[in-house]
């Protein structure tokens, strides 16, 4: 079982930093830290999979390329941007509070956990953009009845974290537990 912590700013440059988690598997985790002056960008679930599971940049700590690792913590303190491969995607977001909420891509490890990207500050999934591809987009509500906003470019889920979305073919948005009300904006690309 491994920990990692990254805080930013961190003085490494193109080389960037790796983190190497190992067996055994199932409980490695990395906590990253952002300097609260950048916005962070992170890259998951390459689908097929590939020697790096994730990536963060941004927020002060260069480039972090996490392998093995089963976890993925990040205090955004700023912008937060999630993106994935130009190949076919699943991102899976589960909203938790204002500044909260849990990101998982094409089922894989890491299960990004991030946190105080603060209400001023946006959350976006942005996908690869592969021509051809099929991208979907999954939000889940909680178990309490609220109103949740869908529209072409984002989903809003009672007072929790809106998720920002481009580039995606399909979207599913799961109300789970109690009685929600869906405000739905058509569009014709998702």
């Amino acid at each position: 079982d491994d920990t990692f912590k990254v805080t930013g700013p961190q003085p490494f440059g193109e080389g960037g930093i790796s983190l190497w988690g190992g067996n055994p598997s199932a409980s490695d985790v990395a906590n990253i830290t952002g300097d609260a002056i950048n916005p962070m960008n992170v890259t998951l679930g390459s689908s097929p999979p590939t020697t790096t599971d994730a990536t963060v940049t941004g927020g002060g700590v260069g480039i972090v390329n996490l392998t093995g690792v089963e976890f993925l913590n990040v205090t955004a303190n700023n912008n937060l941007s999630v993106a994935t491969t130009s190949a076919d995607d699943e991102v899976v977001v589960t909203p938790l509070t204002a500044t909260s909420g849990t990101v998982q891509a094409n089922g894989r490890a890491p299960v990004l956990n991030f946190n105080n990207v603060p209400v001023i500050n946006t959350f976006t999934v942005n996908w690869g953009g592969g021509v051809g591809d099929n991208d979907r987009l999954i939000v889940n509500g909680s178990s309490a009845g609220e109103t949740i906003a869908v529209s072409g470019a984002a989903v809003t889920v009672g007072t929790r974290k809106t998720v920002n979305y481009t580039g995606a073919e399909a979207l599913t948005v799961n109300g789970v537990e109690g009685s929600d009300t869906f405000n739905v904006t058509p569009s014709a690309t998702t």
